[in-house]
């Protein structure tokens, strides 16, 4: 394209435009930043204003045992939750902070004091026995890994969603 074939078509463009072409130049460069601001703003506060999980503040509270109690092979957990919203669903795992893992046991209601036992086969050491409050993707998840119930156990949930947890010693 020639010198003069590129200034038909710029004044074309101009002529038949309600932006100057130069203008595209000199205005893009600060609606870009804009548009990336947003987005940028968008992400940054997504997890804590535009979540609606995160608007319900669920409590729960492991009442029975106690912290560092001796535990056998059969446990029976007392509990109390309160605030649990529709699309949450209140749990109880063992888990294990230092790899960020956790072995899902049993679902417990919400709203509610709360007892249940189960018979704990697998787990040989000392355990932390953990409450947790899940959205229901994470719920489906567990109730997926208890079906296949893998020794490699799951990712724990990140964020708010851990209410409370006894240390247990088994005898």
């Amino acid at each position: 394209m020639t010198d003069k074939q590129k200034e038909n078509l710029e004044a074309s463009l101009e002529k038949n435009s309600d932006i100057p072409v130069d203008g595209i130049s000199k205005k893009n460069p600060f609606i870009i930043t804009v548009i990336l601001l947003l987005v940028f703003l968008g992400f940054l506060f997504k997890t804590d204003v535009f979540n609606p999980e995160l608007t319900i503040h669920a409590t729960g509270k492991i009442t029975s045992p106690q912290n560092r109690s001796k535990t056998g092979k059969e446990i029976t957990i007392k509990g109390e939750t309160k605030g649990v919203g529709s699309n949450q669903y209140v749990w109880l795992a063992f888990d294990n902070p230092e790899f960020s893992k956790c072995w899902p046991r049993t679902q417990v209601s919400g709203n509610i004091e709360f007892t249940a036992t189960f018979v704990e086969k697998s787990l040989k050491d000392d355990l932390r026995l953990s409450m947790y409050i899940l959205n229901e993707k994470l719920h489906n998840k567990w109730i997926e890994w208890l079906s296949n119930e893998s020794s490699q156990g799951v990712k724990m949930p990140s964020g708010n969603k851990h209410l409370d947890h006894v240390n247990l010693i088994l005898e």
